[in-house]
C-alpha cells in the first residue's frame, strides 16, 4: 500500500493570477483570480496546483526562498552602482 506523503495546502489566487507558497510566488491561470486552490508538494519539490474541480492547472518547482531573493538583492546592489 503506497501513502501520499507530499504536503498539501490551500491558497486563494490574488488578482494578478499569483499564490504565495513559502515566501514564493507561482503563477496560475488569470482566470482563477479570486478562487480558492488546493497545491500539492512533493516530496521531490514538485509544486502542483489544482481547481476547485480537482484539475491540475499548473505545476512548478519548488523554489527555496533562499535561493528567490539572490537576483533581487543582485539588482538592488547594482542600482547602488551607477553613475
Amino acid at each position: 500500500m503506497r501513502f501520499d506523503t507530499a504536503y498539501h495546502e490551500r491558497r486563494v489566487v490574488a488578482w494578478d493570477g499569483y499564490i504565495e507558497v513559502r515566501g514564493n510566488r507561482y503563477s496560475v491561470p488569470g482566470e482563477l483570480c479570486g478562487a480558492l486552490v488546493d497545491v500539492r508538494i512533493g516530496l521531490d519539490g514538485d509544486l502542483a496546483v489544482y481547481n476547485g474541480e480537482g484539475q491540475l492547472v499548473a505545476r512548478h518547482r519548488l523554489k527555496s526562498a533562499a535561493t528567490a531573493g539572490c537576483w533581487c538583492l543582485s539588482i538592488i546592489a547594482s542600482c547602488g552602482n551607477r553613475p
